[in-house]
């Protein structure tokens, strides 16, 4: 397989992660909005979230952890992995054959947001550890992510 079609078949499978991460957080922030508008009318009627929380409380939890877990294959710093950052650094040393169309300056703006969210990035990547992916490693420590950093992480 020549590196062209390598590297288009990895930005590929980078548009799923991406987009089934985006898709998650849609679904997640529905939901989340529906749980606290419900919770703060809730004052002794019972509505269709009280009837379903049984199911709609774990799918919300499980759709932020997802939506969390895509995010941090797409950001992954591994060399290994298919990830924003190794397609872009991939993309900048072989310009002409992987990425005709971006100019430098595309690249290297690209490059400049992944940076701007390196704070973000760092939590991220705590979260995942800590929460996800090692629920062996000594959680002292207690790993959030605020909505604020992840909602700007998806708009960039």
């Amino acid at each position: 397989m020549t590196e062209s079609s390598q590297f288009r078949n990895q930005l590929i499978d980078l548009r799923k992660i991406v987009l089934d991460g985006i898709s998650y957080f849609i679904v997640w922030k529905v939901l989340n909005n529906e749980y606290e508008s419900s919770m703060l009318n809730l004052r002794g009627r019972k509505d269709w979230w009280w009837q379903y929380r049984g199911f709609l409380s774990p799918a919300r939890k499980a759709l932020l952890w997802s939506t969390l877990l895509q995010l941090s294959k797409a950001y992954d710093t591994d060399p290994r992995t298919v990830s924003l950052n190794n397609l872009v650094i991939k993309a900048r040393n072989n310009q002409k054959e992987l990425a005709p169309y971006a100019t430098q300056d595309n690249l290297e703006d690209i490059q400049a947001r992944i940076f701007k969210n390196n704070e973000s990035l760092l939590l991220l990547r705590r979260f995942r550890n800590r929460r996800l992916a090692h629920l062996d490693v000594d959680s002292a420590e207690d790993a959030e992510f605020p909505y604020d950093k992840l909602n700007a992480l998806i708009e960039d």
